[in-house]
């Protein structure tokens, strides 16, 4: 029996893995402002409605394999993250096409975190290494 046709639904979440959607979890720091500040696990957490270690679970993998559905939607709640919202969906591209206007390194708006080094930058390594390991051979 074959493969199941992806349609573009599910195409968005391989798209969005839970890593990337942690990364992007930002807010800005008031409506008219155009600063903005990352979200912590707790605040996920809070927000999503689900247990930090969860959250912490899920914030660290890089494929949705081992989430379900539910928890997924309320990890992306948490995370101010819709990806049905092309806006949302979009977000990581509008970012890098900014950086590379601005001559601006990646995640520059993490660097200032005080969890750059001990979480952002492990997970960035995580997701690039699943980026090259994905590639298919040619």
């Amino acid at each position: 029996m074959g493969r199941l046709r992806q349609t573009s639904s599910w195409m968005i979440l391989i798209n969005h893995p839970p890593a990337a959607v942690r990364l992007f979890a930002r807010r800005k720091k008031s409506p008219k402002s155009k600063q903005i500040e990352v979200l912590t696990l707790q605040e996920i957490a809070i927000s999503s409605g689900l247990p930090m270690v969860r959250v912490k679970a899920i914030s660290q993998m890089v494929t949705w394999d081992t989430v379900t559905i539910p928890e997924a939607e309320r990890f992306c709640a948490g995370c101010q993250f819709d990806p049905l919202n092309p806006a949302d969906r979009n977000r990581k591209s509008a970012y890098t096409r900014s950086c590379q206007k601005k001559s601006t390194p990646p995640y520059s708006y993490l660097r200032k975190s005080p969890l750059w080094l001990t979480e952002f930058v492990p997970l960035i390594r995580r997701l690039q290494s699943q980026k090259r390991s994905s590639v298919p051979a040619q």
